[in-house]
């Protein structure tokens, strides 16, 4: 696992947290590790896109529970950072999978993910009262299909598609 660390630029994160929230971010790390298949070497497409969908989806219901989304609690980092390690370690992790036969991969379904959370996020921000409006899903879904582009030419010039 320290492999996949050091790849995700680990130190950036753990420098800045305690023991506590470093423990609860390597958690974070080695269930998707595991649930992908990596640490068993039976790492699959469908095994990819289920640890995709959980670990985000996870993080997303932890947030809400727990108020977490902009500050962690002592032993929880907040949802940003467990956000932003996740999306580094999946993103080195697919960034090599050629794109399937229905043009599916795991990094367009993570964009799709990102989409929702960015309107979760959105939300959370226009309803404490701030200067923030509620999300305009028109120009989420427009961030959604530059960013499908940008991941598609970033994989051909890795010449995996």
């Amino acid at each position: 696992m320290a492999d996949w660390l050091d790849r995700i630029g680990w130190s950036d994160f753990a420098s800045a947290l305690n023991e506590d929230q470093v423990e609860e971010l390597e958690a974070d790390v080695g269930s998707f590790l595991l649930l992908s298949g990596v640490l068993s070497g039976n790492v699959s497409r469908s095994r990819i896109y289920r640890a995709v969908g959980g670990s985000m989806l996870g993080l997303v219901a932890l947030s809400h529970a727990n108020d977490t989304w902009l500050s962690g609690g002592e032993s929880h980092p907040d949802f940003l950072t467990r956000y932003e390690v996740m999306y580094r370690l999946i993103k080195e992790l697919v960034m090599d999978m050629p794109i399937g036969v229905s043009d599916g991969h795991p990094m367009g379904f993570l964009i799709q993910i990102r989409g929702f959370i960015s309107a979760i996020l959105q939300t959370r921000a226009s309803n404490s009262g701030g200067d923030f409006k509620k999300p305009n899903f028109l120009n989420v879904f427009s961030w959604m299909i530059d960013q499908e582009v940008e991941f598609k030419k970033e994989l051909k010039s890795k010449r995996v598609i």
